[in-house]
Parts: structure tokens; C-alpha cells; sequence
């Protein structure tokens, strides 16, 4: 029996560390960019691969297409200016497929890997729960002692309806390591964008197409959100939810922007309710805008990254319109680019992220910006 848990985890590793090649557009050739070309919604999506086609004696080709807003991503030779794509009718706007990258500390070229820390006492929560929960915290504690039931009458009703319907909770990161115990039973599924041109691994097969993580955050932030709405206190083991990973980083923790729209299209299709979005990049994306709107359009609640400075100080007024539980910028994330504002202005947290859908539905424990 041990002979077999060995080779086992063997073989686990092996596919950890094997396969990952992190594809990016942007930087393959300095002679190309990448770019997001939105169409007017009343132009025919016949009118749009037109468009394409007319390029094509350019050099200009079709990366991906987004027919969720109407867009294609397309590969532009340096000579191809913004300008000179949307010098055209049927065009609404140009945009650079700009990086995605964590909310977390970068060191060099990679973001800090999630360090494992000491298990804490069962009754025991981090500073981001607590502070979910209205609750109490010492600075000077890993983890400080959780009151189950001293929860704020907003949140014990989410946890109620919990017990009624089991809620889908999509989680665009890094992946998710599914093989933790106390995270198998409860991902169901995701889909990988940063690999999807290599075949699917025998493990996501198992898992309807989740991506195993090889950074460590997403894995991070499904056991946040997992212990947080766990009603049993097993950490996570017995929540009643359903966890998807959709990997749109990879293991240096960046990607393209134009995975968050595919990414939000994936979450339509597959019934999501909602979608906690752990990522920042550093402009305004009108695509992302159209994107979000569409997918709040849809039902999706969607909760944005706000920062990471841990404010246990009581007498520091946190994130007030963003729903979330750290309490970065004021308007729920679009200061540092969470979402374009669309994660939390247009997405549901603005309105009540945590107040009637990150706690209440029993959606983003961890509102995105817990880690």
C-alpha cells in the first residue's frame, strides 16, 4: 500500500512539473502586437470576419475571437497602427491585449509563491474571514479565534440559503491544486486558457477540465473561500459549494487580457453564479467594460481584487462600495484596474458585493482580495 501512495505521488509530481508552456502573443515577436478590436453590436459577425479577411493581405491575423462583445483579438504587424484599425465603420475601438497579472507582491519577473503556513487551531480564521464577518482580529496572531455564531444577520441569511442551493463559484486564476484533500470533493470542473493549444492532461479529464495549479495562488484562494463557507469547520472539506478553475495565469502569474473575456463567456455557458477575479492590469479595458456588463446582464455576480494591505486597525474605514474584505481602493478595484470597475461598479459587488452576493449568495469569501 505505501509502494502504491509513492508511486502515486510520483506521479502527481511529474505531471506538475511537466506540459506547462506559457503561450503569450504579446511578446512572442517585437515585430507584433496583440490587440482587441470591438465591433458596433449591430454589425453581423459575418461583417466582423469580413473585417479580418480584408486585414489579412496585411499580415493582420485572428488570434481569438469574442463573440460575447462583438471582437476578435488580433495579431498586428508594428506597421499596423490602432488608428488604421478602427478607420473603419463597423469598428467601435482598438485596445492593446494588455498583461494580467496577481494582486500580489512580484519579485523580479514572478509573483511570490503562496509559503505553506502552520495549521492553525480548528476554531482559528485568518484576518480577510474575520473581517468578513465583522469580527475581531490580533495583529500579533497568525489566526484569531472565529465565532460561528456572532455572524451579521446579512451573512447568516447567505449561509442559510446555502443549505437550499448549491452555488457555482468560478475562480479565474492560476488553477487549482484539486488534489488537496480538502478541496477534491468540492471542484467540479474550469478549463484551462493559457494551454488550451496542448492536450488536456489525464487529471483535468478527471475533473471535467480543471487545470491543476503550478503557481499556487488560485489554490490559495479556492481554500479561502472553501474554509470561509465551510459549515462544518473541516476547512473547506464540507462546503457546500461548487469550485471551477479557469487558468488565465500562468506559473509566473501573468496573462492576457482578453482570457478575462473569454473566461466571463466560459462562466455564461457553464451557469456560473459567481466569479471571484484575484487579477489587476494597468489600464482601463472598454472590452473588459462591455464583457462584465454582459455577464451581470446574465445574473453573474463578479468580485474584483481591491489590494493587499491588511488594515486591522479598526479605526481605518475600509472598501465601503466594493464588498470587499480588505478594504484596497474605495471603488471596489478599478483604482489598480481589478476589473476596469467593471468587477465591482458594473459586476454586483458595487451594489452589494458582499452584502447580497459575495456573503449572502454564498459567493467570494474572500472577495477577491483576501489573499
Amino acid at each position: 500500500m505505501k509502494r502504491l501512495k509513492r508511486i502515486l505521488i510520483l506521479l502527481i509530481v511529474g505531471a506538475l512539473c511537466y506540459g506547462f508552456h506559457p503561450i503569450h502573443a504579446n511578446a512572442e515577436d517585437l515585430n507584433y502586437s496583440q490587440k482587441i478590436v470591438t465591433f458596433h453590436d449591430d454589425v453581423l459577425w459575418e461583417d466582423i470576419l469580413d473585417y479580418a479577411e480584408e486585414w489579412k493581405v496585411q499580415g493582420v491575423l485572428i488570434v481569438k475571437e469574442l463573440p460575447m462583445i462583438n471582437a476578435l483579438v488580433l495579431r498586428v504587424p508594428q506597421d499596423v497602427s490602432a488608428s488604421d484599425l478602427i478607420d473603419d465603420s463597423r469598428v467601435a475601438g482598438a485596445e492593446d491585449d494588455q498583461t494580467v497579472k496577481l494582486q500580489s507582491k512580484l519579485q523580479g519577473n514572478f509573483a511570490s509563491f503562496i509559503e505553506p503556513a502552520p495549521k492553525p487551531p480548528s476554531n482559528h480564521y485568518p484576518w480577510g474571514i474575520l473581517r468578513l464577518y465583522d469580527q475581531g482580529y490580533d495583529p500579533w496572531f497568525l489566526t484569531s479565534e472565529y465565532e460561528r455564531n456572532d455572524l451579521p444577520d446579512i451573512v447568516k441569511l447567505g449561509l442559510d440559503r446555502l443549505e437550499s442551493e448549491k452555488i457555482k463559484i468560478a475562480i479565474f486564476d492560476t488553477g487549482i491544486f484539486f488534489f488537496n484533500s480538502n478541496l477534491f470533493n468540492v471542484v467540479k470542473g474550469g478549463i484551462d486558457l493559457v494551454n488550451n493549444d496542448t492536450p488536456q492532461k489525464w487529471y483535468s479529464k478527471f475533473k471535467n477540465g480543471a487545470p491543476l495549479d503550478d503557481n499556487g495562488h488560485g489554490t490559495h484562494v479556492a481554500g479561502i473561500i472553501c474554509s470561509a463557507l465551510d459549515p462544518y469547520g473541516k476547512w473547506g472539506r464540507t462546503a457546500k459549494i461548487e469550485l471551477y478553475a479557469v487558468k488565465m495565469l500562468d506559473k509566473t502569474a501573468m496573462g492576457d487580457l482578453s482570457n478575462v473575456i473569454m473566461g466571463l463567456q466560459w462562466a455564461i455557458n457553464n451557469d456560473i453564479d459567481i466569479v471571484n477575479m484575484s487579477i489587476g492590469y494597468s489600464q482601463d479595458s472598454l472590452a473588459v467594460r462591455k464583457a462584465v456588463r454582459v455577464a451581470n446582464e446574465f445574473g453573474i455576480i463578479l468580485i474584483a481584487s481591491v489590494g493587499n494591505h491588511s488594515n486591522w486597525d479598526e479605526s481605518i474605514i475600509l472598501a465601503a462600495d466594493g464588498g470587499a474584505a480588505d478594504g484596497g481602493a474605495a471603488d471596489g478595484g478599478a483604482a489598480d484596474g481589478g476589473a476596469a470597475d467593471g468587477g465591482a461598479a458594473d459586476g454586483g459587488a458595487a451594489d452589494g458585493g458582499a452584502a447580497d452576493g459575495g456573503a449572502a449568495d454564498g459567493g467570494a469569501a474572500d472577495g477577491g482580495a483576501a489573499d
